[in-house]
């Protein structure tokens, strides 16, 4: 069940009250903004949830390995949160380019062989991220990436976070005591349940059927022989 930003800080105010005692000091709404965006952002680079994640089709513009659109990315914080590149309306995923491998004895040619990151010392690192090879493969890419709700880090109080609800509220309260470090106990049975709640959670997605597909070069099907 998501929530509202307001909504995880009370309940995480009620519950900080709970597991640290009726003493527990007053927190004004900048810290509690800040520990409940804390806790999204740690949840979201635990897991690749399919609620964060788009596929996005883009064209390389033929000369520098660079995608074309200056913005495709744009919600894209990471490397590490590009899930997989593939080949324009293929199953076939495009491998990361190997560490043993020179990318200048690629050579050319119009399809793509490898991705890998820019590096982030290119001016154009923050648009594009991504670096293709060759040079000048001329390919539609189909990527799929988490993207970041607010990647500027700017909330309100009223902004929806799809995670749940439960778990967010121990970490935004796992955050918050662990920061005072006035209470250890309970900063460790917060965070505990912040991953019981993750893991059950996983768990649970890692339990839908995945279908197999034909271009994967499984047998599926089975027929008896007459």
């Amino acid at each position: 069940m998501s929530a509202t930003v307001d909504q995880i800080k009370d309940d995480a105010l009620t519950l900080i009250g709970q597991v640290a005692g009726p003493s527990t000091q007053a927190y004004d709404d900048d810290r509690m903004m800040a520990e409940v965006v804390r806790s999204f952002n740690l949840l979201f680079k635990k897991y690749p949830w399919h609620q964060y994640r788009e596929w996005i089709r883009e064209e390389l513009d033929g000369v520098t390995g660079l995608i074309s659109s200056a913005t495709a990315f744009a919600d894209v914080l990471d490397f590490e949160d590009f899930v997989s590149v593939h080949f324009d309306g293929s199953p076939t995923p495009i491998p990361i380019l190997p560490k043993t491998i020179n990318p200048y004895s690629i050579g050319a040619g119009s399809r793509v062989r490898y991705w890998t990151s820019l590096s982030a010392r290119n001016p154009l690192f923050a648009s594009h991220r991504l670096q293709f090879y060759p040079l000048d493969a001329t390919d539609f890419v189909n990527v799929l990436a988490k993207v970041h709700p607010h990647p500027t880090g700017e909330w309100d109080w009223d902004d929806p976070i799809y995670l749940d609800k439960d778990m967010l509220v121990y970490g935004c309260a796992f955050m918050t005591l662990v920061n005072d470090d006035l209470n250890a106990n309970a900063a460790e049975t917060c965070k505990q349940m912040m991953e019981m709640k993750f893991r059950d959670i996983v768990g649970a997605i890692g339990g839908h059927i995945i279908p197999i597909e034909e271009a994967s070069g499984i047998q599926y099907e089975w027929n008896e022989t007459p």
